[in-house]
């Protein structure tokens, strides 16, 4: 589903409320660093690299977030709206030079992309609404396992994001 995705990608990437302007406030252990800065966020309905999974030399401005549809479940319409299930994969992609610092601030890095969630649940309702898909409510927020190196890229670092939604047009 288009909406769910574009709306956490560009709330990620966003320089006020993103992921970058939450790095600095992740705690971190003794001697660990803040992870670098994210060069791009990208989504699968705007990059074919993204749609594709095929990593290329776009992304060896790593690190970057991936975002993409991991899938929607709805519920038989009712008059003016529909309601359902939308889930939004996030990818933490690192150049695989070091594969331990990449996966240590891929772990930052997601909490950062955490915080940022539970800001948007927050939100208004113009920033959870895109051509009349609402984001209603944060359902769960799923660390997922993510070793997979394609291309010279390690996905150090992957979640999925299961909102509640609202079709006010189905």
């Amino acid at each position: 589903m288009i909406e769910p995705v574009r709306i956490c990608a560009d709330y990620f990437a966003d320089g006020t409320t993103g992921v970058n302007a939450l790095l600095a406030a992740v705690d971190l252990d003794t001697g660990d660093t803040v992870p670098p800065d994210l060069a791009q966020v990208l989504d699968d309905t705007r990059y074919g690299v993204v749609a594709r999974r095929r990593w290329n030399a776009s992304l060896e401005t790593a690190p970057s977030l991936l975002v993409y549809d991991a899938g929607a479940q709805w519920q038989a319409p009712h008059v003016g709206k529909q309601d359902g299930t939308a889930r939004v994969g996030v990818y933490y992609l690192v150049e695989d030079s070091d594969s331990a610092a990449g996966v240590e601030d891929a772990h930052y890095t997601l909490r950062a992309v955490r915080q940022a969630v539970s800001d948007l649940a927050g939100a208004t309702s113009a920033a959870r609404t895109r051509n009349g898909i609402i984001v209603t409510d944060l359902q769960t927020v799923e660390d997922m396992p993510a070793d997979v190196e394609i291309d010279g890229v390690l996905i150090a670092g992957a979640m999925r994001i299961t909102w509640r939604v609202r079709d006010t047009a189905p």
